[in-house]
Protein backbone atom coordinates (compact mmCIF):
# COMPACT_ATOMS: atom_id res chain seq x y z
CA UNK A 1 0.00 0.00 0.00
CA UNK A 2 1.75 3.33 -1.03
CA UNK A 3 2.11 5.96 1.35
CA UNK A 4 -0.73 8.41 0.12
CA UNK A 5 -3.43 5.48 0.33
CA UNK A 6 -2.23 4.77 3.86
CA UNK A 7 -2.42 8.32 4.81
CA UNK A 8 -5.87 8.74 3.13
CA UNK A 9 -7.37 5.87 4.82
CA UNK A 10 -6.15 7.42 8.48
CA UNK A 11 -6.67 10.68 7.50
CA UNK A 12 -10.70 9.53 6.35
CA UNK A 13 -11.16 7.50 9.63
CA UNK A 14 -9.81 10.77 11.49
CA UNK A 15 -12.69 12.92 9.74
CA UNK A 16 -15.39 10.49 10.07
CA UNK A 17 -14.56 10.38 14.07
CA UNK A 18 -14.16 14.27 14.20
CA UNK A 19 -17.08 14.82 12.52
CA UNK A 20 -19.22 12.17 14.73
CA UNK A 21 -17.98 14.10 17.74
CA UNK A 22 -19.11 17.26 16.35
CA UNK A 23 -22.24 16.50 15.33
CA UNK A 24 -22.77 14.40 18.95
CA UNK A 25 -21.83 17.28 20.71
CA UNK A 26 -23.97 19.92 18.67
CA UNK A 27 -20.93 21.65 17.39
CA UNK A 28 -21.49 20.47 13.33
CA UNK A 29 -25.36 21.20 12.65
CA UNK A 30 -26.69 17.80 10.42
CA UNK A 31 -26.62 19.95 7.34
CA UNK A 32 -23.09 20.61 7.29
CA UNK A 33 -22.05 16.66 8.63
CA UNK A 34 -23.57 15.19 5.98
CA UNK A 35 -21.18 17.22 3.58
CA UNK A 36 -17.90 15.91 6.03
CA UNK A 37 -19.35 12.79 6.28
CA UNK A 38 -19.13 12.61 2.47
CA UNK A 39 -15.67 14.21 2.24
CA UNK A 40 -14.69 11.62 4.80
CA UNK A 41 -15.74 8.92 2.49
CA UNK A 42 -14.49 10.17 -0.50
CA UNK A 43 -10.62 10.56 0.98
CA UNK A 44 -11.43 6.95 2.42
CA UNK A 45 -12.00 5.87 -0.37
CA UNK A 46 -8.98 7.09 -2.57
CA UNK A 47 -7.11 4.93 0.27
CA UNK A 48 -9.16 1.81 0.14
CA UNK A 49 -9.65 1.75 -3.67
CA UNK A 50 -6.50 0.45 -5.57
CA UNK A 51 -5.63 2.65 -8.40
CA UNK A 52 -8.54 5.12 -8.00
CA UNK A 53 -6.31 8.04 -7.33
CA UNK A 54 -4.22 6.95 -10.37
CA UNK A 55 -7.49 7.34 -12.32
CA UNK A 56 -8.78 10.60 -10.91
CA UNK A 57 -4.90 11.65 -11.63
CA UNK A 58 -5.48 10.54 -15.65
CA UNK A 59 -8.59 11.80 -16.09
CA UNK A 60 -7.46 15.37 -14.74
CA UNK A 61 -4.49 14.90 -16.99
CA UNK A 62 -2.05 15.28 -14.23
CA UNK A 63 1.25 13.09 -14.23
CA UNK A 64 1.94 12.69 -10.79
CA UNK A 65 -1.22 11.56 -8.86
CA UNK A 66 -0.70 12.83 -5.33
CA UNK A 67 -0.57 16.16 -6.62
CA UNK A 68 -3.98 14.89 -8.36
CA UNK A 69 -5.20 14.69 -4.31
CA UNK A 70 -3.88 18.35 -3.76
CA UNK A 71 -5.61 19.84 -6.69
CA UNK A 72 -8.84 18.16 -5.52
CA UNK A 73 -8.55 19.21 -1.93
CA UNK A 74 -7.63 22.80 -2.89
CA UNK A 75 -10.99 22.82 -5.26
CA UNK A 76 -13.00 20.91 -2.10
CA UNK A 77 -11.68 24.03 -0.01
CA UNK A 78 -12.63 27.07 -2.27
CA UNK A 79 -15.89 25.53 -3.06
CA UNK A 80 -16.61 25.17 0.90
CA UNK A 81 -14.68 28.85 1.71
CA UNK A 82 -17.23 30.27 -1.13
CA UNK A 83 -20.35 28.27 0.18
CA UNK A 84 -19.63 29.76 3.39
CA UNK A 85 -19.20 33.37 2.68
CA UNK A 86 -22.72 32.70 0.54
CA UNK A 87 -23.91 31.64 4.20
CA UNK A 88 -22.33 34.24 6.33
CA UNK A 89 -23.77 37.43 3.69
CA UNK A 90 -27.12 35.55 4.44
CA UNK A 91 -26.94 35.65 7.83
CA UNK A 92 -25.36 39.19 8.00
CA UNK A 93 -28.49 40.68 5.99
CA UNK A 94 -30.79 38.09 8.25
CA UNK A 95 -29.47 40.18 11.41
CA UNK A 96 -29.67 43.39 9.48
CA UNK A 97 -33.20 43.19 9.17
CA UNK A 98 -34.18 41.74 12.89
CA UNK A 99 -31.68 44.57 14.24
CA UNK A 100 -34.15 46.98 12.34
CA UNK A 101 -37.20 45.36 13.59
CA UNK A 102 -35.92 44.81 17.32
CA UNK A 103 -35.39 48.78 16.79
CA UNK A 104 -38.73 49.78 15.31
CA UNK A 105 -40.39 47.51 18.24
CA UNK A 106 -38.75 48.99 20.70
CA UNK A 107 -38.92 52.87 19.73
CA UNK A 108 -42.94 51.81 19.82
CA UNK A 109 -42.50 50.29 22.81
CA UNK A 110 -41.04 53.54 24.35
CA UNK A 111 -43.68 55.64 22.86
CA UNK A 112 -46.40 53.63 24.01
CA UNK A 113 -50.10 52.29 22.26
CA UNK A 114 -51.15 54.49 19.82
CA UNK A 115 -54.98 54.43 18.70
CA UNK A 116 -54.98 53.26 14.92
CA UNK A 117 -58.67 55.31 13.13
CA UNK A 118 -61.32 52.18 13.21
CA UNK A 119 -59.74 49.59 15.38
CA UNK A 120 -61.29 47.07 16.93
CA UNK A 121 -62.01 47.24 20.74
CA UNK A 122 -60.99 50.99 20.88
CA UNK A 123 -62.79 52.54 24.40
CA UNK A 124 -65.49 53.91 23.82
CA UNK A 125 -66.14 57.74 25.37
CA UNK A 126 -69.10 57.38 27.65
CA UNK A 127 -70.17 61.37 27.89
Amino acid sequence: MPAYALTAVIAGLALFALTTELTRRRRLTERYSILWFATAAGVFAVGVIPGALDAIARLLGIAYAPAALLLVAFLFSLALILHLSMVVSRMSEQMTRLAQTVAILRAELQQGPQPQDGAVGEPTDPT
